[in-house]
């Protein structure tokens, strides 16, 4: 497999990943043309992190701005497909150093509730990136990738004299 359809691949599967919704991992990997394991090893080689790393740090960023936002921890837990408010818990102050209703405390106590200032807005070179990911054709797995136009003008050499 071409490293740039790979590449394309991994990177539809990660979008998946990240939707939010409880999709098998062999889903994903199918998807992407891959067996599991391997699917599993070359994310973990591409983007650092596992498919389940990657999905549970994507989650706990999620469960981070929407207490920041003043939601309730259960609905947090329940809303980002956690199995149980005690698991989410442990992994959230295990990972961010605040148990979940502490850090949603700290927020809504400082007066500056993320839900009662500028709705946030991602970063311009994000926004980039995904016209740019629109702009690019989807092709179905089995049709070769088509070659790359060239919008210039061909370059033609002339002798001197």
């Amino acid at each position: 497999m071409h490293a740039t359809t790979r590449f394309l691949r991994l990177q539809r599967a990660r979008e998946r990943l990240r939707d939010g919704e409880s999709t098998a991992l062999a889903h994903v990997a199918r998807e992407a043309s891959m067996s599991t394991p391997h699917f599993i090893r070359t994310f973990a080689a591409m983007f650092g992190d596992t498919p389940h790393q990657w999905r549970t740090r994507v989650r706990l960023e999620q469960a981070r701005l929407r207490l920041a936002h003043g939601d309730e921890v259960t609905r947090v837990c329940v809303e980002l497909g956690f199995s149980s408010l005690g698991s989410f818990s442990a992994l959230f102050t295990r990972r961010v150093g605040v148990a979940p209703s502490a850090y949603r405390r700290r927020w809504i106590t400082s007066g500056i509730a993320l839900r009662d200032r500028l709705p946030l807005q991602q970063p311009h070179c994000l926004s980039l990136f995904e016209a740019a990911w629109a702009a690019v054709p989807h092709f179905p797995r089995s049709a070769p990738m088509p070659a790359p136009a060239c919008s210039a003008a061909p370059i033609i050499l002339q002798e001197s004299p």
